[in-house]
């Protein structure tokens, strides 16, 4: 190797670091995905994903002695027999 060589890699590793260090420091859940493709004319291509989730747990009261609500076409049609 020459003292001019620099890595072709080397901003994708650097991008996929930071990606990393954000997912780490979410408060959520996140994914991280890597695809590699071999191309013609001796080149890859490389494909990052990165998703990050918010989930949320909550607590709720079923309605105890009445019907679950239908769909607005329903309560609309029994509002007009009224």
């Amino acid at each position: 190797m020459s003292a001019a060589y620099v890595d072709p890699g080397r901003a994708v590793k650097a991008h996929i670091e930071r990606l990393l260090d954000e997912l780490v420091s979410h408060e959520g859940f996140g994914t991280l995905t890597v695809e590699l493709r071999l191309l013609r004319r001796g080149q890859k291509e490389i494909i990052l994903h990165c998703d990050k989730q918010y989930r949320y747990v909550i607590d709720f009261e079923p309605n105890e002695g009445r019907a679950p609500r239908r769909a607005s076409r329903t309560v609309d049609a029994d509002a007009e027999q009224e």
